[in-house]
């Protein structure tokens, strides 16, 4: 029986310095991703990725392009070893990747929206933050963002990440009460998030019809695999389905849980691979499902690699 591969491409917050070194011996099959994202970033990304400092990935949106760079690099090597995905969904900033992966983007394309993603969210001067929570409900978090506004505009719920862990977008002037109701509730944990726009929000309205019309005027082929998508939270059914979906990332809840719950019921038996760096996704898909296990590409590179008829890896 044919193995079949589930990609997961994870978004921001999977960075760090140095992501790039443990690829060092591919760089002759890889560069020519990171040559892409220059030409169209005007940012020198490997060099980013091989040595810059936690602090310059802050800046504007070099880690944008430093984690989907690093995804497709990890893609790429896995596609030189012939293996390919049966389906793929990533994690915000990720589902780009993941519609490199299913053919349906070419690279160039796909760094292209994120350059003009980028360009509108500085046009309009978007703002707001993002907050993790940890340890409350979905229930929970969505009573108390109601609570500051009833009609979940200037606060919401981002990111449906695992069942007990939430992020949410709300106004800088918000935060510390929103996170006073969060602990009076009985949160773990509320982390604001190094991210400068409240991605996922009402927030980013206004760039909603420039965005619109632009990811309209890309060239979406037929994907090659399956997809499962982030506001959707559930399997693409067509390319109307897909750019839709990518407008609505803009402004809507990303409903990852649905997502693994969905891929769960359907593939009942399938190698699911984390591509890019660390294994944030690999412990959310722990805590929703914990009968699956993740394989961490980073630290698992050669082994998969040299062998994918049978793993004994890392997991998350």
């Amino acid at each position: 029986m044919k193995k079949e591969f589930c990609f997961l491409f994870p978004g921001q917050s999977s960075h760090k310095p140095g992501m790039l070194r443990p690829l060092e011996r591919y760089l002759d099959k890889i560069s020519f991703i990171f040559d892409i994202a220059k030409k169209i970033s005007g940012i020198d990304i490997k060099d980013l990725c091989m040595n810059g400092r936690e602090e310059e990935f802050l800046k504007d949106s070099k880690n944008q392009y430093a984690i989907m760079c690093i995804n497709l690099a990890y893609m790429r090597i896995l596609n030189i070893h012939g293996i390919f995905p049966s389906v793929v969904l990533g994690h915000s900033l990720g589902q780009i990747s993941a519609l490199v992966a299913a053919n349906v983007l070419d690279i160039n394309d796909a760094f292209e929206i994120i350059k003009k993603r980028k360009e509108l969210i500085d046009k309009y001067m978007i703002s707001g933050c993002l907050v993790s929570v940890f340890g409350l409900e979905y229930s929970s978090v969505l009573e108390i963002c109601k609570t500051i506004d009833t009609k979940l505009e200037k606060c919401s719920i981002s990111l449906y990440n695992s069942k007990r862990q939430i992020v949410i977008s709300c106004s800088n002037e918000d935060l510390d009460y929103f996170i006073s109701l969060c602990k009076n509730k009985g949160a773990i944990s509320c982390i604001k998030l190094p991210i400068s726009n409240a991605f996922h929000s009402k927030y980013m309205c206004p760039i909603l019809k420039e965005f619109s019309n632009f990811i309209n005027s890309i060239d979406f082929k037929k994907n090659s695999c399956e997809i499962i998508l982030n506001c959707k939270g559930d399997f693409a059914k067509s390319i109307t389905d897909i750019k839709q979906d990518l407008v609505d990332q803009c402004t809507h809840e990303v409903k990852w849980v649905q997502s693994i719950q969905h891929l769960t019921d359907k593939y009942k038996k399938i190698y699911c691979i984390e591509v890019g760096n660390g294994n944030i996704l690999g412990s959310l898909f722990r805590n929703i499902n914990p009968n699956y296990k993740v394989l961490c590409l980073s630290k698992n590179i050669d082994l998969i690699c040299k062998n994918n008829k049978e793993y004994r890896y890392e997991t998350n």
